[in-house]
């Protein structure tokens, strides 16, 4: 160890720089022992702040890892943390950009890992969301009904909408239950979801029907209830569409899926 210690600030930032960066120069000044040479202490804390960060992520995709493995889910997130250096002063906020780093990683997950993670993601989201109203469905009491072809809703800020083929919510909540592990299952079909805070603060998620989707979709996208209906008429019998289109709103407006309407 060298007697000419720098000043607090830049010892600390070498030392922050060897943590985040592996960079070695901070080792001049660690005072070596017979049992722990200065490189060996610092890797204490080189290592330890990156299973840190594969801790956080466990908790918000203990989902993903459960379906992946431990050690891959450990190498998935270093991969991830060399690749994308945290930034945020809380580790809480490392995780949210793992999705999109693997969007030019594809080949790193199964689809349904890929799906596992975007679910968890968005429950991750919503509860992190901002606040705004939830006005249920007394709200369309101050609709003017001539006005209704220009309403339009607005999304709620903890809103996500997936499309999803394996059945990753129901594969979710019994990991969460503690069930014996089964293979996941793929539907015939894709089957819409939303995911989202509920009045009662709780994170709620729900398979959706066309029209329920439709609505969601439009509040997302800025669109009215003209363009909603426009966009049932290819998917409903044209009789059916006024009624479901309405019949969706207010179960999204119930839900507290929309913050409000919003006349055109």
């Amino acid at each position: 160890m060298s007697a000419n210690l720098p000043g607090l600030a830049p010892l600390l930032d070498a030392f922050q720089r060897h943590v985040l960066d592996d960079d070695p120069a901070v080792a001049e000044w660690v005072r070596a022992t017979p049992a722990l040479p200065a490189a060996r202490r610092l890797a204490v804390y080189h290592e330890a702040y990156r299973l840190r960060l594969v801790e956080v992520c466990t908790h918000d995709y203990a989902g993903l890892q459960t379906l992946i493995g431990e050690d891959a889910f450990a190498a998935l997130v270093l991969d991830y943390a060399r690749a994308r250096p945290s930034v945020y002063r809380s580790a809480r906020d490392f995780s949210a950009a793992l999705p999109d780093w693997l969007q030019d990683e594809p080949e790193r997950l199964p689809a349904v890992a890929q799906e596992m993670l975007r679910f968890e993601r968005a429950l991750a989201d919503a509860l992190d969301a901002a606040d705004a109203p939830q006005p249920g469905t007394e709200a369309l009491a101050a609709i003017d009904p001539a006005g209704w072809g220009e309403l339009v809703p607005l999304a709620h800020p903890a809103l996500t909408r997936l499309t999803l083929v394996w059945d990753v919510p129901a594969l979710w909540a019994e990991m969460r239950a503690g069930a014996e592990a089964r293979a996941p299952r793929r539907s015939e079909a894709p089957i819409e979801w939303a995911v989202w805070r509920a009045p009662d603060l709780m994170t709620q998620y729900v398979s959706l029907p066309v029209a329920e989707a439709a609505v969601l979709d439009a509040a997302l996208a800025g669109d009215d209830f003209a363009t909603i209906c426009e966009t049932l008429c290819a998917r409903l019998p044209q009789q059916e569409v006024a009624a479901a289109a309405v019949t969706a709103l207010c179960a999204a407006l119930g839900r507290g899926q929309l913050a409000g309407l919003r006349s055109g």
